[in-house]
């Protein structure tokens, strides 16, 4: 690529109305006409893990400034339960939900208005893992997660 243009906020939330991001995307795909966008989280999102903390009660956010930031990825998680309260380990259902984010989050971006006059761009959804240094791909998942429409 010529240029790497990055935008992030605490757990790669996509939210409609935040100036901030849709100024961010607005600029990439119409000034630097970028082609690619990639949603990346991180395996130990600490954003991720509050939500799932306090969706599962071990933690109460309430009064706190993120309390709503990261109140979708407690639905996320209630969307999910049924899966989710059978992984064997809180680490296993913290890194399932952290991929849950990230595929949920690929399809709002793919959902915003931008994409209306720009449908050819491309959405990657990534997950860093940094205890072994690599990139896990999602794009497999999306795709069936797209046909089921999360």
């Amino acid at each position: 690529p010529e240029a790497i243009f990055v935008h992030q906020n605490i757990a790669n939330q996509v939210k409609e109305g935040d100036a901030s991001m849709e100024s961010a995307l607005h600029f990439a795909v119409e000034e630097l006409q970028i082609k690619r966008i990639v949603v990346c989280g991180h395996y130990h999102c600490s954003g991720v893990k509050k939500a799932l903390l306090e969706f599962e009660k071990e933690d109460d956010l309430s009064g706190k400034p993120f309390y709503s930031w990261i109140n979708e990825i407690k639905y996320l998680a209630y969307r999910h339960w049924e899966s989710i309260r059978e992984m064997p380990d809180q680490e296993t259902r913290l890194q399932y939900l952290i991929e849950l984010n990230v595929l949920e989050q690929a399809e709002k971006l793919r959902s915003s208005g931008i994409f209306e006059h720009n449908p050819n761009i491309e959405i990657f959804p990534w997950v860093f893992d940094p205890h072994r240094n690599c990139v896990l791909d999602l794009s497999y998942k999306y795709q069936s997660i797209r046909a089921l429409a999360i």
